[in-house]
Order: structure tokens, then sequence, then C-alpha cells
């Protein structure tokens, strides 16, 4: 039986809460193209691709990226030919080699079908070297090197549009539901789950009617399962419908209600398709997007708005943060993309193939505060080309955005960083004192476009140096030979942008 939880919300100051109009956040460049990738590539075959065909390995709009470290994955099927291609970026997306794909290998799975694939970026790609994918009655497992296999899943109950979420231990689903992505009137939807590719299966049972759906399902890492449920009473909608957080811990299911936002008729998209509204980075820290018209009395039109909410607690509250982000006009799920550090993300608006922003404005706003502030970003004059437009968007690290376009381009954002804004954190050298080799490690909490570290004397003459005019984020570890050097005492001088630490390093002999 299902216990329903009080919902506590916290509601913010929102007149304090608008769009901030302010300088990019990043600046940015193009670090590829598929089509060019494809053909640069040691898979590449023109036996098997003929010249004329090969730029026919443009993504669909509904490409994917996921993100775990500095690997960064993006595939998809490809347009025209439906072919089944992995991209890969072992730098945080500043260089792309082709992967894999099914018209290179010599094993063809004619039964791949990840068209409609789950909701979250961050649930395949279970480590910088594991890639477990559901796709069509099968699973794709990758090492991201060399060896790709597909396992069918055995006793597979249909699972519609591709609805898994997966960790290391389990793959869950949702069964299935109509094309107009209404539960089936004949079968209530369940979620079920295998840790063994299908041999046996378990079902979750939501006591659900047969009138309302699951729209989004995330798989922990502590093996709990949360959803995302639109409940309704009949087949036609009406005004007792309402959306509903479940969690499943210590064997029974708890929700919910979900607080309504800004406008008439708020929903948090209403079809469960291929884009993302919700994003966890973690088992408690998640954000969730959606939209209310209002009525613009003086132009006498509705006018879409955005309510982002967010919870710190794997979804047992959630919090108002943001309901004054402007929409565009065409209706559906958006995609929300937060880095690991809680405070940096990007909210990409639903738009339709005809719907244009002004020109070189992406229909992606930025934040930097955790979803309380929001700012839109421009690109460089003629960055895109004609009748191009943004199809997907990750916040890969706290200081990169990755976006994906419909011609196949792929753009770097870097974000742009001031001296006050770089710190060094949990800096150690190691051993100290040190006799024949030592070793620096340490943290960079934003991207450093020119990174050093320089041994001098206690004088501050400069003896040698560690590394130079490094490009460098996040994590960091140098080890140098400190034999030519007699005891006594050493600075090392970490410099990132003009920031400088001294780290003192003592030699014995």
């Amino acid at each position: 039986m299902n216990k329903i939880i009080l919902l506590l919300i916290v509601v913010f100051s929102l007149t304090s809460i608008q769009e901030v109009d302010a300088e990019n956040i990043y600046t940015w460049s193009k670090v590829g193209n598929s089509t060019d990738i494809v053909k640069a590539s040691d898979l590449y075959d023109a036996d098997l691709i003929p010249d004329s065909d090969y730029d026919k390995f443009v993504f669909y709009p509904a490409s994917y990226i996921y993100v775990k470290g500095n690997t960064v994955l993006l595939l998809g099927i490809t347009r025209d030919r439906h072919i089944f291609t992995i991209f890969i970026s072992r730098d945080a997306g500043a260089t792309w080699n082709l992967l894999y794909s099914e018209a290179f290998s010599e094993k063809k799975n004619k039964d791949f079908n990840i068209q409609f694939l789950s909701i979250t970026n961050k649930t395949y790609l279970v480590s910088e070297n594991k890639l477990i994918l559901p796709v069509h009655e099968g699973v794709f497992i990758s090492n991201l090197t060399d060896e790709h296999k597909y396992i069918p899943l055995e006793n597979c109950p249909k699972v519609n549009f591709g609805k898994y979420s997966v960790n290391d231990q389990y793959i869950c689903g949702i069964t299935t539901y109509n094309n107009l992505g209404q539960a089936d009137p004949e079968n209530k939807q369940v979620i079920i789950k295998t840790k063994n590719y299908g041999k046996t299966w378990d079902t979750l049972d939501l006591d659900l009617n047969n009138f309302s759906y699951i729209s989004s399902l995330f798989l922990k890492k502590n093996n709990e399962i949360d959803a995302l449920v639109f409940k309704r009473n009949s087949q036609y909608a009406s005004q007792d419908d309402y959306w509903a957080f479940y969690k499943f811990s210590n064997n029974e299911w708890n929700y919910i209600t979900l607080p309504i936002g800004k406008g008439y008729d708020f929903d948090y998209g209403i079809y469960p398709t291929n884009f993302i509204n919700v994003d966890f980075i973690d088992s408690n820290n998640g954000w969730l997007v959606g939209e209310g018209r209002v009525n613009n009395e003086e132009k006498q039109i509705y006018e879409k708005y955005l309510t982002v909410f967010r919870t710190k607690d794997g979804g047992q509250t959630w919090n108002i943060l943001n309901d004054s982000i402007r929409g565009y006009d065409s209706w559906g799920k958006h995609i929300l993309s937060f880095a690991t550090d809680s405070l940096t993300g990007l909210l990409k608006h639903h738009l339709s193939s005809t719907e244009n922003t002004s020109k070189n404005t992406l229909p992606i706003h930025f934040t930097t505060d955790g979803g309380y502030t929001w700012q839109l970003e421009t690109l460089p004059n003629n960055f895109l080309n004609e009748h191009d437009r943004i199809t997907n968007a990750c916040q890969i690290s706290p200081t990169r955005v990755l976006l994906y376009t419909a011609h196949g381009d792929i753009l770097l954002g870097n974000r742009n960083s001031s001296i006050s804004e770089i710190s060094f954190k949990n800096t150690l050298l190691y051993p100290n004192p040190a006799s024949s080799t030592c070793t620096i490690s340490g943290n960079l909490s934003a991207l450093v476009q020119d990174f050093s570290i320089t041994i001098s004397d206690i004088n501050g003459k400069e003896l040698f140096e560690v590394c130079k005019h490094q490009n460098l984020e996040g994590e960091f570890s140098f080890s140098f030979d400190t034999k030519s050097l007699p005891s006594g005492s050493y600075n090392v001088i970490l410099n990132a942008d003009g920031k400088k630490q001294i780290e003192k390093l003592i030699i014995e002999r």
C-alpha cells in the first residue's frame, strides 16, 4: 500500500529571482563535426559507407550525451541510415574520436533501437571504462576501448520507448504504454528489474490505475528507485490529475504530490519523450522543471514560463527556486543538466523544428548559483550554419558545456574565469621531506588556461620547471626528480592564470 508523505514546499522570495543580464559565462569554440570524425577514423571503411553517404552520420536531434569524469560519450541513431554510433572524448570534450559504429561492425545487430532512451545523461556510463546501454530487448556493453557486445534480455517484458535506468547491479524498465504516451487501458504500468540480464525479473507495483503513467525512472547507486508519475482517474484529462514523485526503499513505495508552478495549465511535460526535465547528480541532489501559461492581458496572449524546483533529500521535498524564466512558444520537455558542484547548470528550452531564437542566441539558460538566477548566452557571429540549431546540451563539468547541433557540429563552452574564482584545493606534497622523487597533487576549482609549477630556492631563484603552460581543471598530479637538490628548504610555486600558491619542500639526504 502506498503511503502519502506531506510535502514541505519552501518558496523563496521570487520577486528578487529574475533572469540576469550579464556578459557571457562561456567562451565558445567548435571542436568537431560528427561526419568529419567518422571520415578521419581508423574504423572508417569506404567500401561499407561510400563517400556520398558518410555525411549521413549526423544524429537525429535526440542524440545523447553521457558523462563520467573526463570521459564524455555522444551517441545515437544516425539520420537516414539509422546506424547506431558512439563518439568518445577522454579530455572533457576537447577532442573526439569514433568509438563504435554498427556500419563498420562485423556483427551488425539489426535489433538495436535506441531512438527512445531513458531520461538522464548520467545513467548508463557506470564508470569511465564501462557503458551499459539497454537497447531493444537487449543490452549493449562496452569497455570504451575495443570490446563491444550485445546481450539479449531473456524473457523481456515489453518496455515501450526504451524507458530504462541502470546501475552497475540492476537494469530497470517501465512496462508498456500506448503511442499517445498514456497508460494502456488494458494493462497498468509497473516497474521491472533484473540483475542477471533477464533470466529472472522482479516486478515493483506502484499500485497505479490503468490511466496513470510513469514518465521517468531513476535507479540510484544505492539501488533505491525513484519515478516521476502522472496520476489521473480517467482516460481524459481533468482538474483532479496531478504529478507525483515516487520513492521505492525498504521494500515499499512512498510518494509525494509535486508542487504546482507558475501559470495556467502547469505541467511537468505531459508526454514521455527523449528529453530531460529531471536531473539527479547523486542520490540526494536533483532538479525538476515544469511549464505553465501566463495570461498577458496587455498583449492578449498567453506566454509560457518555466519553474525550476530543487531537492536536496532525494526527492522527499521539492523547493521552488525560480518561476520567472520566459519560455518559447512550443510545448514539450526540456533538458536540465547540472555539474557535480551543484551550482553550475543549464536549461535547454524545447523548440519546434521551425521555431527560431534571435540570431546567435542560444535557446539555453545558464546558472552558476544552483538554479536561483539564469541568463541566456550568445554565440559568436556566424557560429551556427544557416538553418542549424542546438539539439542537445550537457553541463559536463563546472567549467565546461557541450552542445550538439542539427548539422552535427560539436560546440564546447569554456567558462570565463577570473583570478578571484580560481582556488587550490587539497594541495599535497609527498613524501615531504623527500630525497629522490616527490609528487605534488591537488584540485583546481576552475578551468585554468595557463598552469605551471616551478621549484625555487628560499631566495626566490628559479631552479627548474615541473610543468608549464598547461590547460587544466579539476584534479592534477605531477612527479619530479629531486636528486639534484642539496639538502635544505625549497619553494614549490603553483601558478594558475596568475594566481599563485607556495608549498614548502624539505630535502633530506
